[in-house]
């Protein structure tokens, strides 16, 4: 049976030529083998390049709106100074320009509107406001024709000359709308994209000229890819604009002026989009072998296609990297599949040991287990796998801190534990003697090595939530189901204590390590360790000492406050690694801007157009995610307290901290324990 490598629900057909789409189906009917298809389809598109007519030209300009932000006062106090005047206009004037007038007074109270202000308060204004190109054309086009139907005599003609000359001065800013040749770099830095195409996206995101528009837009572009564009289609069209003809009549000492100013840089900047793509998101290619397959096969044409540029640092060092992507791939015959061939001559790569597979068994709990609670069978072993949910938005985040509940995870299967035993710990009788500032380091050592693990194809387009894509995002919801486990435990050692003494001594203890927590930057732990305690703050077991409450207070002050979620972005963006984030802000910042929101929209026809300032913003808290991801603690690994903190703190005790009914058990021996205690007092 034929093995299709590329079909009609990997490839994005709208974005190629009906010719190379008919080639395409043309090769996988030829060839049965995975490599020969790819080989083939390479060998085409670099035969082919002398084919493609515009492969020098740019898109059109139209594919491409620009916008940047106008100091909003002096907008809106021409425009009322022109109306205005226009206003007191005679009649016969009025009623030519009556549409035009009415256009700009329309654009006035919109910009009213999106400032929250009225007309009185103009001049008191001190932000800005974003304009796109489109709105200051049809503005100065309006003003232009109201111009054409005044006389001579009107008193209105100053106010018309100051908003023109006001409305060019923007408009000048933007790249040319009548050549393409001025399409590469706006004037004004402050000028920005709003909406691209999706091939004038991968146009300017590869063009010669460096800007700093593409290096936003390559961000974009890989980041966030998976909102307009499937992997091995961005793929292929990166390999056709790496391989452009020769230009026409031309001799060769103006190909050579040609390679160096224009063809040479364009490879030279698909090689670091490719580069960037392996090293921000590794994941894509090591889960799809298709992927991985065709960025070998396309490395391989390099070699034997463009053995200029087979030889420079930047291509070695891409190489080198998908070598590496090949090692981890998790199939043995996937990696044989696409190792390149022998005889052809490639950097030297230490070999990359794989890792041990772990079995896994299911986890029962027994009647004993449930009967003796945690202190009697402290000494027996069982870890279980995560059972849990997280936070979507602000209100539900400020309604229970207690739980990061979730809209659309999936259930998982029955818990799962190791088939090597591990000793489980008396947290009654550690906790309270382990060093507080050493807890806190085992703790940060620990989630640090999770967030790690988290991959940002995991948080796009809410994958997370999905239970088809469950198994693919397994290390955020390990993280997630991590942040609920945890916070569930603290609750429970402290009202399944003997006494009245002891969940003293248990409260303080955790106020104490959420608050070394902090002082490591390790949101994580200290920001679950606090949702647990939050729900025990309004009972009768709350009982703190003069510093505690203190420390309590500085617990509050940032993880109870009504504008968490942004004083948290605040926090992250001015902090230097290494810290550990809390994995609630990531899931509430990608769920938020990606929840019944499209990327696309249609403009001019049946054209659509990317939102660029949104994809930007998913652009944006990705790269916020491999900032912290990139830097490690230098703290000394204690093996006992970090088996205990890692697994063993869920061992043996009389709920499963993976089920759904976990908060409500927890809720009942709370009010139970309040209701005893209110008696006996």
């Amino acid at each position: 049976m034929t093995h299709i490598a590329i079909n009609s629900t990997e490839l994005d057909e709208n974005f190629f030529e009906e010719d190379f789409l008919l080639n395409i189906r043309g090769i996988e009917k030829t060839f049965s083998n995975r490599k020969q298809i790819f080989q083939k389809i390479m060998e085409y598109v670099f035969t082919c390049k002398n084919f493609q007519e515009n492969a020098h030209k740019n898109y059109p300009r139209n594919e491409v709106i620009y916008y940047q932000d106008v100091n909003a006062r002096a907008l809106l106090k021409k425009l009322k100074h022109l109306i205005d005047n226009l206003n007191h206009e005679g009649v016969a004037v009025q009623m030519q320009i009556i549409n035009a007038k009415q256009c700009l007074t329309t654009h006035f109270e919109k910009f009213l509107r999106v400032l929250g202000t009225n007309a009185e308060s103009v001049h008191r204004l001190k932000q800005t406001i974003s304009l796109d190109e489109t709105e200051i054309k049809t503005i100065y086009d309006k003003i232009f024709k109201i111009s054409t139907h005044l006389t001579y005599k009107s008193t209105s003609k100053e106010a018309i000359r100051n908003a023109m000359s006001f409305f060019r001065k923007l408009l000048l800013k933007f790249p040319a709308d009548h050549s393409n040749s001025d399409d590469r770099a706006p004037v004004n830095a402050d000028v920005d994209i709003k909406f691209i195409t999706v091939r004038k996206l991968v146009e300017k995101a590869t063009e010669a000229v460096d800007t700093l528009i593409a290096e936003k837009l390559k961000q974009i572009m890989i980041l966030t890819y998976d909102h307009f564009i499937k992997p091995l289609s961005l793929m292929l069209l990166l390999t056709k604009r790496y391989y452009t003809p020769r230009p026409f009549a031309m001799t060769d000492q103006e190909y050579n002026m040609f390679k160096v100013h224009h063809s040479n840089t364009r490879r030279k900047r698909i090689i670091e989009l490719l580069t960037y793509w392996v090293d921000l998101r590794p994941n894509d290619f090591t889960v799809n072998s298709d992927l991985l397959a065709l960025l070998v096969i396309f490395l391989e044409s390099i070699f034997k296609f463009d053995k200029e540029h087979a030889c420079k640092k930047d291509f070695l060092e891409l190489y080198r990297k998908v070598e590496k992507l090949i090692e981890k791939s998790k199939e043995v015959t996937k990696k044989e599949l696409i190792r390149p061939p022998k005889q052809i001559r490639r950097p030297h790569t230490m070999d990359i040991l794989r890792p041990n597979v772990t079995a896994f068994r299911k986890l029962r709990y027994t009647a004993d287990v449930l009967r003796n609670g945690l202190a009697s069978d402290s000494r027996k072993s069982s870890i279980s796998n995560n059972k849990s949910s997280f936070i979507n938005d602000e209100n539900d985040f400020n309604r229970s801190h207690t739980r990061m509940r979730a809209t659309s995870l999936m259930k998982t299967p029955s818990s799962f534990i190791t088939s090597r035993k591990i000793t489980s710990y008396d947290a009654e009788g550690m906790l309270l003697t382990w060093n507080t500032e050493e807890i806190a380091k085992q703790l940060t050592l620990i989630d640090l090595k999770m967030f790690k693990k988290i991959q940002i194809n995991q948080l796009m387009i809410k994958r997370w939530t999905k239970p088809a894509y469950h198994k693919e995002c397994k290390e955020i919801v390990d993280a997630i189901h991590r942040f609920n486990s945890m916070s569930f435990w603290v609750q429970y050692v402290i009202i399944s204590s003997h006494n009245s003494y002891q969940r003293f001594a248990f409260l303080n203890k955790f106020i104490a390590i959420a608050v070394e927590c902090l002082k490591m930057h390790n949101y994580a732990s200290s920001h679950s360790i606090f949702t647990a305690l939050l729900r025990l703050k309004n009972t009768n077991l709350w009982k703190l000492t003069n510093k505690d409450e203190d420390n309590w207070k500085d617990l509050e002050e940032v993880f109870n406050s009504a504008t968490f979620f942004q004083d948290m972005e605040n926090v992250l963006r001015n902090r230097s690694p290494p810290a550990v984030p809390s994995v609630p802000f990531f899931t509430n910042r990608f769920f938020r801007l990606q929840d019944n929101v499209s990327f696309l929209i249609r403009l001019e026809g049946n054209r659509k157009y990317l939102k660029c300032v949104q994809l930007a913003q998913l652009a944006e808290y990705s790269l916020l995610i491999k900032k912290f991801q990139s830097k490690s603690y230098d703290y000394h690994k204690d093996h006992e307290m970090y088996t205990f903190f890692k697994k063993g703190y869920k061992n043996n005790i009389d709920i499963d901290l993976e089920s759904e009914s976990a908060e409500e058990i927890l809720r009942s021996m709370i009010i139970q324990l309040t209701n005893e205690d209110h008696c006996i007092n």
